[in-house]
């Protein structure tokens, strides 16, 4: 089919994908905009491109858009497509429409070029303090790539105000906590 300038290929050596998943169990992730706000947060683009060096493609779903039969175009894709600045004005808007408050709101800041001035104190509906969350990826022994973009996500999610700590810790402690139901992210 290779000739045929009709027809596209794709071709990949392996059909995985790298993910972060929240365990509902905690009552901080029960909240769909905290989710929402993290998702606007992390720049897929930015993990497959220059993370993970183009070896991947950024997905919304485990079903990816090349798989049509199974797809799902109705998938929220979240600050697709939004600049840095976008993504995080969008992540504290949705915060605050669902009641979210901090002691120092995240603001963008022109200074430096452009950046966020990060949030202090995020306070859930309620009015509680978010616990320190705790985000297990694999070592950079194990894979530097995932321990990378676990560290970005960290950092993304801590400018909102969302308290995380990355955990860089053994794979098969990753299963065994995953297993236990003792984690966070």
């Amino acid at each position: 089919l290779q000739p045929n300038p009709n027809i596209s290929i794709s071709q990949n050596p392996a059909n995985g994908f790298r993910y972060l998943t929240f365990n509902f169990n905690v009552p901080a992730l029960h909240e769909k905009a905290l989710r929402q706000a993290t998702a606007c947060m992390i720049d897929k683009q930015f993990l497959a491109q220059s993370v993970l060096q183009g070896s991947v493609i950024p997905v919304n779903t485990i079903v990816p858009e090349a798989n049509a039969f199974w797809y799902n175009p109705d998938v929220p894709l979240f600050c697709e497509g939004m600049s840095t600045q976008e993504r995080m004005e969008e992540a504290v808007r949705i915060l605050k429409e669902a009641g979210y408050t901090w002691d120092t709101e995240p603001y963008w800041l022109e200074d430096r070029g452009g950046s966020v001035e990060w949030g202090v104190g995020l306070k859930d509906p309620d009015g509680q303090y978010l616990p320190t969350l705790r985000l297990l990826a694999p070592t950079a022994g194990y894979d530097p790539m995932r321990a990378t973009a676990g560290v970005y996500i960290e950092q993304w999610m801590n400018q909102l105000g969302i308290p995380v700590e990355a955990e860089l810790t053994n794979f098969n402690r990753i299963l065994e906590v995953r297993n236990s139901g003792d984690w966070d992210m």
